[in-house]
């Protein structure tokens, strides 16, 4: 009988799992080694990172990140329904923009830019050809009508206190971008510029 038990505690301690010690591994990404896209903004790579983690919530669950911008100690996150608001520390401000068919809602929520001096983000909606611009807090100020040649816009950045440089999605074969004035209209074409996607 003893050796029975002896026997059987054998098995049993060699069907056990053996537990693995160790480190996972861990990539570091050597920032000054990448390559960029735009040469001209190779100095402009930071050379500091700091990572934030982001509040999750109900009300702030990211879908596919499609940009992100920062701007006055707020993180600006845009996917496929809003664009959310997050402060330097991670917390959760607010939405700005919905998708509906609402007064203050849009069909779409294409591309974003951010006016830091007059805080206020203008979202593009192709299905309506407009720009509404909010402001920080998520209050909508005003609808903005655009031409209807400006479409298949990829990207928006403010230029000036007057223009927005579009870029649109055929940039990566025809590098041409479009400088778009306060009231939406195209001002100019400027092709063959260099512009970070």
């Amino acid at each position: 009988m003893k050796q029975f038990l002896i026997i059987v505690s054998l098995f049993l301690l060699g069907c056990s799992d053996s537990v693995k010690t160790g480190l996972l591994e861990v990539s570091v990404i050597d920032v000054a080694e990448c390559p960029v896209k735009n040469p001209f903004l190779k100095d402009s790579v930071p050379h500091k990172w700091r990572f934030v983690k982001l509040e999750t919530s109900d009300s702030c669950l990211i879908g596919q990140i499609k940009k992100v911008a920062i701007c006055k100690d707020l993180i600006f996150i845009q996917d496929d329904q809003h664009v959310f608001v997050f402060d330097s520390a991670g917390v959760f401000r607010n939405r700005i923009g919905q998708k509906g068919r609402g007064p203050k809602e849009q069909l779409s929520i294409d591309a974003f830019y951010v006016d830091k001096e007059r805080e206020f983000v203008g979202i593009y909606d192709a299905l309506l050809h407009k720009i509404f611009r909010y402001a920080f807090d998520g209050d909508l100020i005003e609808k903005v009508d655009c031409d209807k040649e400006l479409d298949f816009i990829a990207d928006l950045c403010k230029a000036d206190d007057k223009h927005v440089v579009v870029q649109f999605r055929n940039a990566n074969d025809y590098p041409n971008e479009y400088a778009v004035s306060k009231n939406g209209t195209m001002r100019s074409v400027l092709t063959h510029c260099l512009f970070v996607s």
